[in-house]
Formats: structure tokens, C-alpha cells, sequence
């Protein structure tokens, strides 16, 4: 159960973390 669980969360973190970059890399191109 914690191992499924602490999949969950790692995973959440790693999409979490790309959105950034990404947002960061849009507004870089934007501006």
C-alpha cells in the first residue's frame, strides 16, 4: 500500500515539476 502510495506521489512531483519547466519555456518564448 505505501509503495503504491509513494508511486502516486512521485508521480504527481515529476508531472508537477514538467508543468513548470514548461510554463517557464512558454513564457521565455512569449516574451
Amino acid at each position: 500500500y505505501f509503495e503504491t502510495l509513494g508511486g502516486i506521489i512521485f508521480c504527481i512531483f515529476v508531472v508537477v515539476y514538467l508543468v513548470e519547466i514548461i510554463a517557464t519555456w512558454i513564457r521565455r518564448k512569449i516574451i
